[in-house]
């Protein structure tokens, strides 16, 4: 039923309502009012009596409207409607402000009202209508565009889906084409990073082709250093699968240093050859040079060569110069001083010493930016060549000044001057130096002479002399003196150098020395050696005490006194024994004391007793007995000790002789005698 039916069969049931309404409207509109009236009291007086609603209702459906069963129905229903109604103030407003409106309550005003609100009803159904129909055609539009979008939608939908089947395949080939593209690059990155750590780039090739004999490149260097961790990683490499990518690169980066090394070497060859002056300019670009052939012993070597060949042409020169010829009018060649043999070995030597310090320094401002074994290594070996040019004008010079008749002092210079310069010089050279063995021929040279001279001198001065050191004791000693005095034997040499020249020098003189005193002396008899050579030791002693590393020789010296010292007590007891008549009484004690046999022997009383009283006199006054060699003897320490030892000997003899024999004097008074007489002066 469309909505104006509607609306027509509602206005027709209100029409039939409103004639029912005109059958006992008094009777309705009483109850109704009553009704309503009755709300509103419940309603003003807040309580709610459902059994007076209740009442009215019964008494509204008592009355003559009930009778009617229309009318009872559906004023029944209004009546509830009435009563569900849940009025509120504003309600209640408004219905007493439409009863002010309508004064009057009759049924045509009633009706009239009626009327107005049913068309103002309808009305608004009307218009509710039309803009429902409005509103119906837009839907429809709405709809319409809805239906178009929808199959728009629907085609674009099916295009997709053949679109997207289409390109799946696509996808597909660019998903493969996107992979192989990744592969190319992950390939060509891998192909560049190994060309980069494998190959050399254009501008370090064009460093190593555009370098001369003259010039190197400022990359030569850089260059070269590539191609040597170019070499080593291609060595790595054809340890690996890939031996033939690895061996390929090895050969390729060979050929190109070994090309880059020959140039380096002609560079260093050039440079080399200019260093034949005074002053010698090394600049930073050799020293790279040598820094790089370090790693190739053999090149290294030739370079290193070069450069020794034209220094040792540069010594040379300038020492044979300095020879014959000085540069200052002021100052003498140094031939000009051959008569002097200390000036004149002094003054080469020194020129030698200074030339190998000042090309040790140049070798070392060469070599600066090698390693620290390299320079231990080549540096003595180096130095070694450049000052073997020096080695034999020096020799021949040195070999002449010694074939001369010298003295053992300046024999002494000479050797302590090439000992000092061989240490201080040979400790810069290598061990196989030509310069280092002329040096130490020149020692050895120098010190077979010094010894030669000396037992010459030693031969030529001692004499035979009355018991006393003779003059050439003197003169040895005082050789002795001048020789270790020597300024130069006593500041440059070191402590070791120094005691073991000491020794050369006492072994050279005092051995010597007494060897010859004792040959001299043969002929003499024993107590006569023995007081000359503890005069002549004594002497010795003496003069050697004053100098330091002579204790081994002061024992040695020491030990020979005390022999000799024996030997005069020895003589000097039996000499004493025999003045007082005591030999015989000694003998026969030993005999006594000796024998198993406890029997006594006596002896003759006076001859006994008088050898004691003069043996208790000697004891008083022990000197007028003493022997002439005992007052010669030159020391008073030595004589002191000649004399204590005598007098305790015979106190030993006479204590021997007390246990045998019968003496006057306990051994106790004797003793005490005999201290007396030592303490004497």
């Amino acid at each position: 039923m469309t909505p104006l039916r509607r609306m027509a069969a509602l206005s027709r049931r209100r029409v039939a309502v409103r004639v029912r309404k005109h059958v006992q409207i008094y009777d309705y509109s009483i109850v109704y009012s009553i009704i309503l009236q009755d709300k509103q009291d419940l309603y003003d007086k807040k309580k709610y009596d459902r059994n007076r609603i209740d009442y009215w209702t019964l008494l509204y459906l008592k009355s003559p409207m009930s009778k009617d069963s229309t009318i009872h129905s559906h004023l029944a229903m209004d009546v509830s409607r009435v009563l569900q109604i849940n009025l509120n103030p504003d309600m209640l407003k408004a219905f007493k402000t439409l009863s002010l409106v309508c004064g009057d309550k009759s049924a045509s005003v009633r009706q009239n009202l009626q009327n107005t609100l049913d068309n103002r009803i309808l009305s608004v159904n009307k218009e509710i209508c039309d803009n429902f129909s409005a509103l119906k055609a837009r839907y429809d539009d709405a709809m319409d565009l809805l239906n178009e979008m929808e199959k728009s939608c629907s085609t674009m939908s099916n295009h997709l889906r053949d679109t997207r089947k289409e390109t799946v395949k696509l996808i597909n080939q660019i998903a493969k084409l996107r992979k192989q593209i990744e592969y190319t690059e992950n390939s060509t990155s891998i192909l560049n990073n190994f060309l980069s750590e494998f190959q050399l780039k254009a501008e370090e090739l064009d460093a190593l082709k555009s370098s001369t004999n003259e010039n190197l490149s400022p990359n030569f260097f850089l260059a070269i250093k590539r191609a040597e961790q170019i070499h080593a990683a291609a060595k790595q490499l054809s340890l690996s699968g890939t031996n033939t990518v690895g061996l390929s690169i090895v050969e390729n980066m060979a050929e190109v240093m070994r090309s880059a090394f020959d140039t380096l070497y002609h560079f260093i060859q050039t440079q080399c050859r200019r260093m034949t002056s005074e002053t010698v300019s090394i600049g930073l670009t050799l020293c790279e040079a040598f820094m790089t052939m370090q790693k190739r012993c053999t090149i290294f070597e030739y370079s290193l060569e070069e450069f020794c060949s034209a220094r040792r042409s540069f010594l040379i020169h300038i020492f044979i110069d300095s020879l014959s010829k000085s540069s200052d009018s002021r100052i003498k060649p140094i031939e000009s001083y051959s008569h002097d043999p200390l000036h004149y070995i002094g003054d080469m030597l020194a020129l030698i010493h200074q030339a190998t310090v000042n090309e040790k320094e140049l070798l070392l401002s060469l070599l600066k930016l090698c390693d620290k074994g390299v320079l231990e290594k080549y540096i003595p070996l180096a130095l070694s060549k450049i000052t073997d040019g020096l080695s034999r004008p020096f020799k021949i010079r040195a070999e002449q000044t010694l074939a001369r008749p010298l003295g053992p002092v300046i024999l002494y210079q000479l050797y302590v001057m090439f000992h000092f310069h061989l240490t201080t010089v040979g400790e810069k050279l290598s061990k196989q130096s030509e310069l280092r063995s002329c040096l130490d021929d020149c020692e050895q040279l120098a010190m077979k002479l010094f010894q030669n001279c000396l037992n010459t001198k030693v031969c030529s001065i001692l004499k035979k002399s009355d018991l006393v050191p003779v003059q050439g004791v003197s003169e040895l000693l005082q050789l002795l003196r001048d020789v270790l005095h020597t300024p130069s034997g006593t500041t440059v040499l070191h402590a070791d150098d120094k005691k073991r020249c000491y020794s050369l020098v006492f072994a050279s003189v005092i051995d010597p020395m007494l060897q010859t005193l004792t040959m001299y002396s043969t002929d003499l008899s024993p107590v006569d050696f023995a007081t000359y050579m503890l005069n002549c030791i004594s002497a010795v002693h003496s003069a050697v005490t004053m100098y330091e590393f002579s204790d081994q020789r002061l024992e040695m010296l020491q030990a020979q006194v005390e022999v000799h010292l024996g030997n005069v007590v020895n003589e000097m007891a039996n000499y004493i024994l025999n003045k007082v008549g005591l030999t015989e009484a000694y003998k026969k004690a030993l005999d006594n004391n000796n024998s198993d046999d406890q029997r006594q022997f006596q002896l003759p009383s006076p001859d006994f007793n008088s050898s004691l009283e003069k043996f208790y006199t000697f004891l008083n006054s022990p000197e007028t007995l003493f022997m002439p060699q005992f007052f010669k003897i030159i020391s008073p320490t030595i004589q002191n000790k000649v004399k204590g030892k005598t007098i305790d000997a015979l106190i030993g003899v006479y204590d021997k002789i007390q246990n045998s024999f019968h003496v006057t004097r306990h051994l106790s008074e004797i003793k005490a005698l005999a201290a007396l007489a030592t303490n004497q002066k």
